[in-house]
Order: C-alpha cells, then structure tokens, then sequence
C-alpha cells in the first residue's frame, strides 16, 4: 500500500491528506470514508474521516473467544517482560490488564510497549484483532529474549 503524504489534521477523527493515483484508492478502506478534493495542484487531494474501530462487544462470537482464549498468554507474557525489566511494576500492571477486554488489553500493550517505531505502527495499524494478537505475541517473546541477554549490546538474531 502507497503512503498518504501531506497529511494536515482537520480535526479529530478527520485529515486531508495528498496522494498519488495509486493511494488514493487505498485511502477509501472500510474503516474511514473519504472524498477527492478539488485542486489545481499536480497531486489528488482527499479528505477523510475515520470511522470508530468495533469493540469486543461488536465482534463476532468466534473472534471474541478466539481473543479471549489469547488473554492468558498475552499476560502472561507481558507480566514476564515487565518482572525482567521493571518488576516493582508487575503486580500493578497484572490488576490493570485484567480490567481490559480482550481487545483493549492488545491494544494497551501495543500502544504502551517500547519498540521501534515500525514495529508499533505494524502492532497498531493491523485491521484484523487477531493478527494483532498474534503480532503482539511475536513480539513480546522477542523481547523478553531480549531482555533475559546478559548486560551490552542486546541484539537477538
């Protein structure tokens, strides 16, 4: 998929953004709506507005409780990660993801997890919740391989 270049905020929910031929028809998905802006320049503009992301609730049944079924090792995961590298915080943390959905829970670590920014983009941009979860997975087990290397450079190949 082409990248947006040129994205202004309008304001929430809502961005103008300048693509070639090519995005444009990417930038009109099923999860915002857009429309081509008129312009004399030599690019397309459009401007578009997000729609809300579903909740658990909105889910169908199966993918409910596949993410259900995903809860236990996404915690516990992300409890080994934290007790490995800040573990003042683990029981803190373990009261707080049990207040989350499914859903939210995946997102919250996504968001709140510290990795690249490519990785957090790939983890926060995924359509599909359970390619998200199992994404989120992956990635944990790489950092807690991470952060079980002893002290210098920590690189996992």
């Amino acid at each position: 998929m082409n990248e947006c270049c040129d994205v202004d905020l309008l304001e929430v929910n809502r961005c103008h953004c300048s693509v070639d031929d090519h995005s444009l028809d990417a930038a009109t998905g099923s999860d915002h709506q857009a429309s081509e802006l008129e312009s004399r320049a030599t690019y397309r503009s459009i401007e578009a507005e997000l729609l809300p992301d579903p909740t658990f609730a909105e889910l169908s049944d199966e993918t409910q409780r596949r993410l259900a079924s995903t809860r236990v090792a996404l915690e516990t995961r992300m409890l080994e990660l934290v007790r490995l590298t800040a573990p003042d915080g683990a029981q803190t943390l373990a009261e707080r993801m049990r207040a989350l959905d499914p859903l939210l829970l995946a997102n919250a670590i996504a968001f709140g997890l510290d990795c690249p920014t490519l990785e957090k983009q790939t983890l926060l941009e995924c359509v599909d919740p359970l390619a998200q979860v199992e994404l989120l997975l992956r990635v944990l087990a790489f950092r807690i391989a991470e952060a079980r290397l002893p002290e210098g450079p920590k690189t996992v190949n």
